[in-house]
């Protein structure tokens, strides 16, 4: 499992190395919700996933990334919002076959 840091702004993109793989991340915020785009070694992979607490971001089956994405709300059980990002919200990336600990996602 990796937590990918945040800034607690609502709109931001960043290159990251998950398992392996060239990601690029895009997070913003429209309305009320928290939305996620994600790019893999040059795949577009998801664009606007409605991002929910602790639910798996990636909802289709791909061969084009390994893994899965989470935010997971460290305090309560509400749905990712910018301003706790870097503290109360963390996004996470767990790869294919690792376990999580118990309780941590549905």
């Amino acid at each position: 499992m990796v937590k990918i840091p945040l800034k607690a702004i609502p709109n931001q993109s960043f290159k990251v190395v998950l398992g392996g793989q060239n990601c690029q991340i895009k997070v913003y915020y429209r309305f009320t919700n928290t939305y996620l785009d994600l790019i893999c070694n040059d795949v577009n992979i998801i664009n606007g996933a409605i991002c929910r607490n602790r639910a798996g971001i990636v909802t289709k089956a791909t061969n084009d990334f390994k893994g899965q994405l989470h935010f997971v709300d460290l305090l309560a059980d509400n749905d990712p919002h910018w301003q706790g990002f870097g503290n109360r919200f963390s996004l996470l990336f767990i790869p294919d076959g690792e376990e999580t600990p118990r309780g941590l996602l549905y």
